[in-house]
C-alpha cells in the first residue's frame, strides 16, 4: 500500500491549526477584560468538525492552533514567560481532549454523527458535542487560571463558566458551518451552504455585533467607575496632604512671632499637629548660623535642655558640598524628640535634596518640598522621606527677592515618610486600585 505524500498526510492538521488560529483570534476581540474567556468561541466548533471528519489526524492541529492562540495571541496578564507558557500548554491540552471527547461521544451516541441528517443528531450535537464535551476545557482552563495565573477561586469559576458557554455556543454555530466546507459525504453538505451555513453566519454576525455593543457599554461604564474612584482617591490624597502644610505654616508663625523660641514652647505648639492620627514624622525648625558662631549656638541649645547638642554634617555628604559655605542651617528644634534625636543638629545644607529645597523656599517665599532621600533619623532603614520647608526671615516683612538669602533666619519644616502617608490616606479606596508615587523630576535621587 503506497504511503501518502507528506502534504496529504499533514494537511488536515495544518488546515485545522490555521482555521483554529483565525477563528480564535477573532473570538478574542469579544473577550471582556481581563479577557480570560470569550462569550462566543467558534474555534471549538472548528476543532470538533475537523476531528469528526479527519479523526485523530486533526488532533495535532487542534493542539497547535490552541497553543498559538493561548500563548501568542492572548494577553499574558503580567505573568512570567514560564508561567504563561505552562498555562497555554494546559489550555491546549484541554482543547485537544475536548475535541476528541466530543467526537467520541457523537460517534457513540448518534447514528449519523458526520451528517447530522436527523433531528435526533442535531439534538445530540447540542447535548454531547456542546453541553457535555465543552466541560472538559472549561474545567482545565479554570484550574489553569487558578493554579498558574493566580486568579482567585471565584474569578476562576466565573471564567470557567464563561469558557464553557463560549465553547458550547461556538460548537453549535461553528461545527455546522465548517462541516459545509469539509463534511462528508460532500453531496449532502455542499447544498447546505445556503440553507445552513449562510443563516448561521448571519446569526453569528448579528450576535457578534450585539456582544461588541454590550462589551463597549460595559467598558465605558467600567471606565466611568474607574475615573470616579481614581478622582476620589486623588482628592483624598490632596486633602490629606494639606494638613502637613497647615502644620508648617503654624510652626513658621511661631518663629515669626518670637525670636527666642524655647524647646518647651516648641513642644507645646507642635503637640496638636503630632497627635494621632497624624502622619507627620517630625515638626521642627532649622537655624541659620555663621560657622564662626557655632560654639555659642551649641551652648545655647545645651542650656535649653538639650545636653550634648552639637552641629554636624551628614556622614554621606558629598565631598566639598559645604566647604565654601559661611553658614550652616542646623536643626535646632525637632519634635517628637526621641524618634528624631539622630537628626538633631544636622546641617541640612549637607544633604543635597534638602539644600536644593531650602534654596527654593528662601528665594520663592513659599513652601518647597525636597526630593525623596533617606532621612538622618533613619537607623538602618531605607524608607524614603520628604521634608517641606518654609523660610523665616530676620524681619517680619518678607524682604525683596534680592535680599532674601542674606535675610534668612532659618527654615521651619515638617517631615513625612511618603509611603506610610499615602497608604494611610488611601486606606479606604477600592481594592482594585493601586497607586505608585513618582517624583516627576528626572534628576531626583530617589524617584
Amino acid at each position: 500500500m503506497p504511503v501518502p505524500p507528506l502534504a496529504t498526510r499533514y494537511a488536515p492538521a495544518l488546515l485545522t491549526a490555521l482555521a483554529y488560529v483565525l477563528t480564535g483570534q477573532m473570538a478574542l476581540w469579544l473577550a471582556a477584560h481581563p479577557g480570560y474567556a470569550a462569550p462566543l468561541y467558534p474555534a471549538a466548533g472548528v476543532a470538533l468538525a475537523s476531528v469528526l471528519v479527519y479523526g485523530r489526524a486533526a488532533l495535532p492541529g487542534v493542539a497547535l492552533g490552541s497553543l498559538i492562540v493561548a500563548a501568542v495571541l492572548s494577553d499574558p496578564h503580567g505573568l512570567q514567560p514560564g508561567a504563561a507558557l505552562a498555562g497555554a500548554v494546559l489550555i491546549a491540552a484541554g482543547a485537544t481532549a475536548q475535541a476528541a471527547a466530543g467526537a467520541w461521544l457523537m460517534r457513540r451516541k448518534l447514528s449519523g454523527p458526520g451528517s447530522l441528517a436527523e433531528p435526533r443528531d442535531a439534538l445530540g450535537l447540542c447535548l454531547w458535542g456542546a453541553a457535555v464535551a465543552c466541560l472538559v476545557n472549561a474545567t482545565v482552563a479554570g484550574f489553569s487560571l487558578w493554579a498558574v495565573n493566580g486568579v482567585p477561586a471565584t474569578g476562576a469559576l466565573y471564567a470557567a463558566l464563561t469558557w464553557w458557554s463560549g465553547d458550547a455556543l461556538g460548537v453549535l454555530i461553528g461545527t455546522p458551518i465548517v462541516l459545509t466546507v469539509i463534511g462528508r459525504p460532500r453531496e449532502l453538505w455542499v447544498p447546505r451552504r445556503l440553507t445552513v451555513a449562510l443563516p448561521l453566519l448571519v446569526v453569528t454576525t448579528v450576535l457578534t455585533l450585539a456582544m461588541l455593543t454590550v462589551a463597549g457599554g460595559d467598558w465605558r461604564r467600567g471606565l466611568g467607575v474607574f475615573e470616579r474612584d481614581a478622582s476620589q482617591a486623588a482628592d483624598a490624597l490632596e486633602s490629606g496632604l494639606r494638613a502637613p502644610v497647615y502644620a508648617l505654616e503654624a510652626t513658621r508663625s511661631l518663629f515669626i512671632g518670637s525670636e527666642q523660641v524655647t524647646q518647651a514652647e516648641m513642644q507645646a505648639a507642635s503637640e496638636v499637629w503630632l497627635r494621632p492620627p497624624s502622619d507627620l514624622l517630625a515638626v521642627g525648625f532649622s537655624r541659620r548660623v555663621a560657622k564662626a558662631q557655632l560654639a555659642p549656638f551649641e551652648a545655647e541649645a545645651q542650656a535649653d535642655g538639650m545636653p550634648g547638642y552639637r552641629v554636624f554634617e551628614r556622614a554621606d555628604a558629598a565631598p566639598g558640598l559645604t566647604a565654601g559655605d559661611d553658614d550652616v542651617v542646623a536643626i535646632r528644634h525637632i519634635l517628637p524628640l526621641e524618634p528624631n534625636r539622630r537628626a538633631l543638629g544636622v546641617n541640612t545644607l549637607s544633604i543635597p535634596a534638602a539644600r536644593a529645597a531650602i534654596g527654593r523656599a528662601t528665594l520663592g517665599d513659599a513652601p518647597a518640598a525636597s526630593a525623596g532621600f533617606v532621612l538622618t533619623q533613619e537607623s538602618g532603614g531605607d524608607e524614603t522621606g520628604v521634608v517641606i520647608y518654609r523660610a523665616v526671615y530676620e524681619s517680619t516683612a518678607t524682604p525683596e527677592p534680592a535680599r532674601r538669602r542674606a535675610a534668612l533666619r532659618g527654615v521651619a519644616f515638617v517631615t513625612l515618610r511618603m509611603g506610610p502617608v499615602v497608604r494611610g490616606l488611601l486606606a479606604h479606596m477600592p481594592a482594585y486600585l493601586q497607586w505608585c508615587l513618582v517624583d516627576t523630576d528626572p534628576a531626583a535621587p530617589r524617584r
